[in-house]
């Protein structure tokens, strides 16, 4: 990430910077500028990794390229699972590679929930984390925005101005919608990748968006 691309981010309030990854701009493996959007982080000040990278760290330990980490992997289900999700290839380290830096990725909540894993956001949350979010989209000129998970979901649609495109069932009835920003990219949701989750599932489905014309 350019310094440049840091304070457009920075400028228009997202506290930690997206993942942008090397091939995002010219569509990587999927030939389509595709974003993942994800819900919080958590965390302190008191917490080291607790920064404005955390986003773009978060993913760097997933394919080898942590700064200090001699190229170690790190294992998480939910990362595995968005992979296998996109993915009809086998979760090898370099076919993880090549996924993630074919994509852009940040998560919806603005600054932390709390400082464990599984707080929920509250309506603050939601209400001052959109403006960032819809001004990072607007920058970032996704063709294609996959929302991770129902709760997600029902917090943030209606803050878009967007049109149902399509009316669907695979994502408990919350249908294909499109956006009416710059380049009308659509934006769908499928089950949060944690536990319970089938990638096989929402594979087709995601594919078939992606691979649309």
């Amino acid at each position: 990430m350019t310094d440049s691309q840091k304070k457009d981010f920075k400028d228009i309030g997202l506290t930690c910077f997206p993942w942008i990854g090397n091939n995002y701009e010219n569509g990587g493996i999927f030939n389509k500028k595709i974003l993942i959007l994800g819900e919080s982080h958590y965390g302190t000040d008191k917490d080291a990794w607790f920064n404005e990278n955390l986003t773009r760290l978060s993913i760097q330990q997933k394919i080898g390229e942590a700064t200090g980490e001699n190229g170690k992997f790190y294992k998480k289900a939910f990362h595995t699972n968005i992979f296998k999700a996109f993915n009809e290839k086998p979760a090898t380290n370099e076919n993880k590679v090549d996924f993630w830096h074919s994509v852009a990725y940040f998560n919806y909540v603005q600054g932390s929930v709390g400082d464990k894993p599984r707080v929920r956001p509250i309506k603050e949350d939601w209400e001052k984390s959109f403006q960032p979010t819809l001004d990072s989209i607007k920058l970032l000129k996704p063709d294609l925005i996959v929302v991770l998970g129902y709760t997600l979901w029902k917090n943030i649609w209606h803050r878009f101005e967007n049109d149902v495109y399509e009316k669907t069932t695979f994502n408990n009835n919350h249908n294909i919608h499109k956006l009416r920003t710059d380049n009308n990219p659509l934006m769908f949701c499928i089950k949060h990748p944690s536990s319970g989750f089938s990638s096989n599932y929402f594979r087709p489905e995601i594919l078939k968006y992606i691979n649309e014309k």
